[in-house]
């Protein structure tokens, strides 16, 4: 996962990626030069099968919270789907 620092001076930047309830996602915090891109890996477990159900990635810098900068679908599952 890259994310970037929306300021124009360093900050701290607070990741996590979050789903449906019951879902376990991962976070981090990352130090970001001035509107520099920084990386790290990230993982969500969902708590079950499931088809083509969204999770984002929610953002804090400096302890402003930009909410869900990004979103993605996930399917886990057989050929059942």
């Amino acid at each position: 996962m890259t994310v970037r620092n929306p300021y124009a001076r360093a900050a701290k930047l607070d990741v996590r990626l979050v789903g449906p309830t019951g879902w376990k996602g991962t976070s981090a915090s990352l130090d970001a030069d001035a509107r520099a891109d920084v990386s790290c890996e990230l993982s969500i477990a969902p708590n079950g099968l499931c088809r083509r159900q969204p999770f984002a990635l929610e953002l804090t810098a400096d302890g402003r919270p930009f909410g869900q900068v990004a979103e993605a679908l996930i399917t886990v599952g057989g050929r059942q789907f």
